[in-house]
Formats: C-alpha cells, sequence, structure tokens
C-alpha cells in the first residue's frame, strides 16, 4: 500500500535491503528508547552520482536523458536528511521507527522538467514506460518533531548552484 507507513511488512529481496532491516531489529532490540529514520533517496552536495545529480549534468550540457522506467519516488535533499537526524535525537520521548522523506511521489520525468526549468533548458526525454510508484508516511515524523523537509525546487534550485561552485568550468544554470 501507499504511502508506504513504518508499520509497512518489511520482505526486502535483496541483500542491502536485508542488512539494514537487520540494522534495525538490532538497534531496537539493544535500546529501549532507539530511533531507526528511514530515509528515502538522498540528493544534494558532495553527491556526484544518483538520479538527480545525472540529470542536472545531462540537462546543462544539452544531451539526451533517458529515463527506461518512469517510476514515482520519494527523494530527500541531504540537508532535510540531516536536520532530521538532529531533530530526532533533540526531541525528548522520541522512539521507534520513523520514515523520513518528502511524503510525496515525484515522477522521474516530472523531476527532469523541473530540473530543465531551474536551469533554463527544455530536457531532451527519451522516456520508456511508465513504471512503478513508491513514498513514504512522513505523518509520524512530521507529528513527533515537525518534521518538514523543504520544497523540491529550493532543493533542487541550492543543489544546481552547489555543482555550479564545485565544478567550475562547465555551466549548470543560475
Amino acid at each position: 500500500y501507499i504511502p508506504v507507513d513504518e508499520e509497512h511488512p518489511t520482505q526486502p529481496l535483496q541483500a542491502y535491503g536485508r542488512e539494514k532491516l537487520a540494522g534495525e531489529e538490532a538497534v531496537l532490540a539493544l535500546a529501549e528508547q532507539a530511533v531507526v529514520l528511514r530515509l528515502a533517496g538522498i540528493y544534494g552536495p558532495d553527491r556526484h552520482s544518483g538520479a538527480v545529480y545525472n540529470f542536472i549534468r545531462a540537462i546543462s550540457e544539452r544531451r539526451p536523458l533517458e529515463i527506461a522506467e518512469d517510476r514515482a519516488v520519494d527523494m530527500l535533499y541531504v540537508e532535510d536528511a540531516a536536520a532530521a537526524v538532529l531533530d530526532a535525537l533533540q526531541e525528548q520521548g522520541v522512539s521507534g521507527v520513523y520514515n523520513v522523506g518528502f511524503g510525496q511521489s515525484l515522477r522521474l520525468s516530472a523531476l527532469a522538467v523541473e530540473i530543465g526549468q531551474l536551469l533554463g533548458a527544455e530536457p531532451n526525454l527519451l522516456r520508456g514506460s511508465g513504471g512503478s510508484e513508491f513514498y513514504m508516511d512522513t505523518a509520524k515524523a512530521r507529528a513527533a518533531w515537525s518534521f518538514a523537509p523543504r520544497s523540491h525546487r529550493l532543493a533542487l534550485r541550492s543543489y544546481i548552484d552547489w555543482i555550479a561552485a564545485s565544478e567550475e568550468g562547465t555551466k549548470y544554470g543560475g
């Protein structure tokens, strides 16, 4: 079911997911007041890979952008993830598992269009079929410590500016 809440059945299909779940279970078993944050896909400064980074590069360089499966995903800007970690650690009485994401899905093609708008460039999309949808129910985190991530537009603008500053000699909009 969507959105995925903290009570959603956990049945990871891949080793990476099984390792993450085992880590969650170990932490929760060791400490009564433990906090586990399940983070959405992270993007932002110091990340030179991933869909958002690759989309910014392709669109800014006017290269075709292939989206094989136009999935709808939940993403989180790295600074919002860091703020959530700090807030969860500082809030009294917080324990258990919390979803930390934007709390809405965004199609990869819509992400490319938004990046194109920020860069002033029309993305040359080569789009495959529609895809799956995933996003987190973040109501528990929002209630526990007033978690509120910034808009994708503001986060993307910050990331584009960071890329422009860190990768001199290439124009990334501005």
